[in-house]
């Protein structure tokens, strides 16, 4: 009886989802996919405290848009990559920096645990940063909230403040062939082997860029043509990250912590302003298109950045290479960087 509730419920959230993003695509709302389902699964989760889905989903989702952005790097798409390596790297090093001197001050002016609020201000994914924050002593639920608080932020704020800026959305930079059958089952059997290497090798967020690696190979180093996936897929995809991503915002969160949610509020405004100056200082020094620079510099999660990079017609090879690197990273930076901060 509760395995069937269970199914009902996740079934109902995903259709909930899917009629939100539609409503918001017919508005033409970007992104409308994924704000729609990610708003809807957030509002239900935190009035009815519903079940969280299974991260499987999660994973496909993640797995048809990993395989997706990887048909982005091309060759071309790579030499521009190489020419940003300077400017990804910095990024990569200060957004880690700036990350934790704002969680090392929220944990000492609200009175946080320390590894509470660093792991809450570095720019992560949910579950790695909650893993960390458990590891040192801190409160995981609280740490893969205000990751979760900040990606939806994000995703929800800019691509409406890029637009009133006055972004052009049609740069797209590959000429990929149109989608057909035999094409999307070579890319998801390619990106569901990516996934499986990745996740035997441990690497992190393996559903994402074990397929983003591999079908980047195929098209930029061996140069098989292959077609992206019918937009309904995509589609898909992000209704699955969506709902995922607002389930997120567990209701017993929402209710504790009044001091913590307040500096995670103004932790995060100072970080997203942090990062928004990076990015246009990289625009004016490199003469890159703002927008995707302020989409590449974003303290998201690389997922959600390149689905918003890839809707908004921006250089997603780019976007991508620029979050790929900040995670690689700060994964490798934060034990010393932790250690550190705990000694300031």
């Amino acid at each position: 009886m509760i395995q069937a509730r269970r199914i009902t419920v996740l079934v109902l959230l995903h259709l909930g989802g899917t009629a939100a993003g539609f409503a918001l695509w017919q508005l033409g709302v970007p992104l409308a996919w994924l704000i729609g389902a990610t708003l809807f699964s957030a509002t239900i989760t935190v009035a009815f405290d519903t079940p969280a889905p299974p991260r499987f989903l999660r994973f496909c989702g993640q797995l048809v848009v990993g395989g997706a952005i990887g048909l982005y790097l091309t060759p071309e798409a790579v030499d521009r990559i190489i020419a940003f390596g300077g400017p990804i790297l910095a990024s990569a090093i200060l957004i880690t920096l700036i990350g934790g001197l704002i969680g090392l001050a929220q944990a000492k002016l609200t009175d946080t645990h320390r590894a509470t609020a660093i792991f809450s201000a570095i720019p992560g994914g949910p579950v790695e940063m909650a893993n960390l924050a458990e590891q040192h002593g801190g409160d995981p639920g609280r740490a893969a909230f205000a990751q979760t608080l900040r990606i939806l932020l994000i995703i929800l704020l800019y691509p409406p403040l890029l637009m009133a800026g006055g972004a052009a959305m049609d740069l797209e930079t590959t000429g990929i062939a149109e989608a057909d059958v035999w094409s999307l089952v070579l890319l998801l059997s390619l990106s569901a082997a990516g996934a499986a290497a990745a996740y035997a090798v441990r690497l992190a967020n393996p559903f994402f860029l074990g397929p983003m690696v591999v079908t980047g190979l195929m098209v930029g180093g061996a140069g098989v043509a292959i077609a992206l996936p019918p937009d309904t897929v995509i589609f898909g995809a992000q209704v699955l990250l969506g709902v995922s991503l607002g389930a997120m915002l567990r209701r017993d969160l929402v209710r504790s912590g009044l001091r913590f949610l307040a500096g995670t509020a103004v932790t995060t405004a100072v970080l997203l302003g942090s990062c928004l100056l990076l990015g246009l200082l990289w625009a004016g020094t490199m003469e890159a298109d703002p927008a995707t620079m302020v989409l590449a510099t974003a303290p998201g999660a690389v997922t959600e950045m390149a689905i918003t990079a890839k809707a908004m017609g921006l250089d997603v090879s780019l976007v991508a290479a620029f979050q790929v690197v900040r995670i690689f990273l700060s994964m490798a930076m934060l034990p010393f960087l932790f250690s550190v901060l705990s000694r300031l």
